[in-house]
């Protein structure tokens, strides 16, 4: 049940736990480099489809755009679609509502 939700919301997941890849055969995925506070938002988004803990995106009160950038990144190497689209969601938001992000015309 928990390999065919990771592999029908990530081509990374079915790729290697469906392929003839070593994790294929062990049905195990390594991912030493990704730290587990980043991992928890993925397993949340598999399982509620939604962007976990607004305090994790804060710091000071000020929005944390690196940190959503590297759970962003870490979306996009496990080709999660639906969380990078939310994750775009949010930097948006965050940006409108902090006023964060400022645009300037020429002249």
């Amino acid at each position: 049940m928990h390999c065919d939700l990771l592999c029908s919301q990530s081509a990374f997941f079915a790729a290697a736990l469906h392929g003839q890849f070593a994790e294929g055969i062990s049905q195990t995925i390594n991912l030493p480099d990704v730290e587990p506070k980043y991992f928890e938002h993925v397993v949340v988004w598999f399982y509620q489809q939604r962007l976990d803990d607004d305090k994790f995106f804060f710091k000071d009160g000020k929005p944390t755009y690196f940190t959503l950038l590297d759970l962003y990144s870490l979306a996009d190497r496990l080709s999660i679609e639906g969380m990078r689209n939310a994750i775009v969601d949010r930097i948006a938001i965050l940006a409108e509502l902090t006023n964060s992000v400022r645009v300037t015309g020429c002249g």
